[in-house]
């Protein structure tokens, strides 16, 4: 990296020309526009903190920037801080200099002093040799689930490849907000699990689905022998077809809960799939074609971590994480 390039840590004065580096580096999409509501609900208002933020500077010039968001995770074996490496960019001028690099790792060093865990994400192809190069582990794919809902309408779209003019209106259940303010207290979350999972508290369930400046998700509520279902979505398109996206699962233990609770969407006549995650350590995960989920080909992530704290061996597969799309969804 040239000399001339100097890292500093993100202050608010960097704000305007951060977000307008972004834009130019990554584009602007109108669905998630990268303006400072976003920034500051993302990386400024978490319940787990604010996000280590680094900059490059050549000059007077923004040339780079780095984001590693904290998330926490719980388990029976403890809590674990994660920095989750999300935004970053490079100005189009200066690529292939070094910047990136020097960014991350200046940033994995930083994590490091404040003793987080480990850094996981979800690179692209594209970037995925990048993060192998300074130290990344490769784990096993992680695993998506459709649920074809209107099949025959879902390839017709997907093969078209036109935008749905606009997403369904009279969803099921509540807006996340409205729901939200009804509740005096959130379902009781599943018991512990030996696999880290996010813990849904109040605090997070505010600022990661009724807070959210550019995403508007619903809740839709279930119960079974008594016992309440809950589940978090948001709908979206894809090459034209609606899909949506299952976000949080609390209280489902069985497919025929899942089946269940899910059922208002299937029932909706403007949803064409369901798309969701369920980690290993989910009851049902194994069992999920009897609520007419399926999986395997395209239907994957990449899914990569770096230790910062001792060893690594227990967090490089998705298989020993009990994640959700709400804790991996681009936001």
């Amino acid at each position: 990296m040239p000399v001339s390039i100097e890292i500093r840590p993100y202050s608010v004065h960097d704000q305007a020309k951060v977000l307008a580096l972004l834009r130019v580096s990554l584009g602007e999409k109108s669905a998630q526009p990268r303006n400072e509501a976003w920034w500051r609900w993302k990386h400024e208002q978490s319940p787990f903190g604010e996000s280590l933020r680094l900059c490059a500077w050549a000059g007077e010039n923004l040339v780079g920037v780095r984001a590693f968001m904290p998330w926490r995770f719980a388990s029976q074996n403890g809590d674990i801080t994660v920095a989750r490496a999300v935004d970053t960019a490079t100005h189009p001028k200066h690529q292939g200099k070094g910047i990136f690099r020097a960014l991350t790792m200046a940033a994995v060093d930083e994590a490091q002093q404040r003793g987080w865990h480990l850094v996981m994400n979800t690179p692209n192809g594209n970037s995925l040799p990048g993060y192998l190069k300074m130290g990344w582990q490769q784990g096993e794919p992680l695993k998506l689930y459709l649920s074809p809902v209107r099949p025959i309408r879902m390839l017709r779209r997907f093969l078209g490849g036109k935008q749905a003019a606009r997403l369904p209106a009279n969803l099921p259940g509540q807006s996340a907000v409205e729901w939200l303010s009804s509740q005096r207290f959130l379902p009781p979350a599943d018991k512990p699990a030996l696999r880290p999972q996010t813990v849904i508290s109040k605090q997070y369930f505010q600022w990661r689905y009724c807070d959210c400046p550019h995403h508007f998700y619903r809740v839709i509520e279930s119960t079974n022998a008594g016992k309440k279902m809950v589940a978090v979505y948001r709908c979206n398109t894809r090459r034209g077809a609606v899909e949506a996206i299952i976000c949080e699962l609390i209280g489902v233990q069985t497919s025929d809960d899942l089946r269940r609770l899910l059922k208002p969407l299937r029932q909706h006549g403007g949803v064409d799939f369901l798309l969701a995650h369920f980690g290993p350590g989910r009851a049902f995960a194994s069992r999920s074609m009897l609520a007419g989920f399926i999986t395997g080909g395209p239907l994957t992530m990449n899914f990569t971590t770096r230790a910062l704290v001792g060893d690594n061996a227990d967090f490089v597969s998705p298989i020993n994480w009990r994640l959700s799309l709400g804790d991996i969804e681009l936001f």
